[in-house]
């Protein structure tokens, strides 16, 4: 049992015992697999929300130079009418 501690403290994720259980061993292949494709998809899907929040940043920012000039126009607008 201390090889089994042993490789979980250097960073094993799993381990199975030999000779390999064909059941086991397939049912903690397709475990992994599928950790693998939600990490993935995790990332993407990351990714994805950082592109998104960089448009909407330059979108905020479009916005904020368009009041800006808006209430100079605004004020303009006042000081001719006075």
């Amino acid at each position: 049992m201390g090889v089994v501690v042993f490789a979980f403290a250097a960073g094993a994720m799993d381990y199975i015992t030999k000779p390999p259980d064909e059941v086991e061993l397939l049912a903690r292949v397709q475990s992994a697999l599928r950790l693998k494709r939600e990490m993935d998809e995790r990332r993407a899907r990351e990714q994805e929300l950082r592109q998104v929040n960089r448009r909407l940043e330059r979108v905020l920012g479009d916005l904020d130079e368009k009041h800006r000039l808006l209430e100079l126009e605004q004020e303009k607008s006042e000081r001719l009418l006075l």
